[in-house]
C-alpha cells in the first residue's frame, strides 16, 4: 500500500522523461507526452491535497 502511495508521485516525472527522450531522438510524440504529464502532474497535486485537507480535517 505505501509503495502505491509513493508511486503515484513518480508518474508524471516519468512522463517528462519519456517525452524528453522522445524529443531528442527527433520523434515529434514527445511533445504528447509532456501534455500527458501535465494533466497527470495537476491529478496528482489534486489528490494529494484532497488527502491532506481529509488528514488535517480529521
Amino acid at each position: 500500500m505505501k509503495f502505491g502511495k509513493s508511486a503515484i508521485g513518480f508518474v508524471a516525472p516519468f512522463a517528462y522523461l519519456v517525452g524528453a527522450a522522445l524529443l531528442v531522438t527527433g520523434s515529434p510524440q514527445g511533445i504528447v507526452w509532456f501534455a500527458a504529464g501535465s494533466i497527470v502532474a495537476i491529478i496528482t497535486a489534486l489528490v494529494i491535497s484532497w488527502i491532506a485537507l481529509v488528514e488535517v480535517l480529521r
